[in-house]
């Protein structure tokens, strides 16, 4: 009979454990790129509807392309000829924060 030796099957531990840690990072970096996207997203739509709002004069028509874009208009609000509108869109998860971005346009 062999003796068994005290670092058999450290191999196949020590495999586990990497291939967890992989599949933490992969998830990790999947919901940063989605945050990222949101974020791009957020910023276009809130981009239109300040550019929306200061053309028509009304903030009726800055929530209408916040709808059609599937986010959620904040704020919209005139300053003299210029007009402010904040955009949140809702994350489905938790643990990632919703994305918000603010635009000022007028003519």
């Amino acid at each position: 009979m062999t003796p068994i030796r005290s670092d058999q099957g450290a191999v196949s531990v020590l495999s586990i454990a990497l291939i967890a840690v992989a599949l933490s990072l992969l998830t990790l970096s999947g919901a940063v790129g989605a945050w990222a996207l949101d974020r791009a997203h957020a910023g276009m739509v809130a981009d239109l509807a300040a550019l929306a709002a200061a053309r028509s004069g009304s903030c009726g028509s800055a929530h209408q392309v916040v709808e059609r874009h599937s986010a959620l208009l904040v704020e919209c609000s005139t300053i003299g000829p210029d007009v402010v509108v904040e955009v949140r869109i809702p994350r489905s998860t938790r643990w990632l924060p919703d994305v918000m971005h603010r635009s000022r346009a007028g003519y």
